[in-house]
């Protein structure tokens, strides 16, 4: 699994548990709804740190809690890399 899918999953999960709306994140995170669509429909493969802050923002969840989730468990050595850059 890449950091694009694990993230893309971790959102769905997300909006689910909440009961939030992707167009309610869109408007409450300043994620376009484009951007937002993009990445939960996977055709935007690599989510910028600052846009996936704004999402966490938006769902009202800490980056920590965020990547606290198995979905994050079984990522190759660079997209752990990349989750470790994105929590700085």
């Amino acid at each position: 699994m890449t950091t694009g899918d694990a993230t893309r999953m971790r959102l769905a999960e997300l909006l689910e548990e909440k009961g939030i709306t992707k167009y309610r994140l869109s408007c409450d995170s300043a994620v376009s709804p484009t951007t937002l669509k993009n990445i939960l429909n996977g055709k935007s493969k690599n989510s910028l740190s600052s846009t996936v802050t704004l999402l966490c923002a938006g769902l009202g969840v800490t980056l920590r809690e965020f990547y606290d989730s198995s979905l994050f468990d079984d990522l190759s050595m660079a997209d752990e890399d990349a989750i470790a850059r994105d929590r700085v």
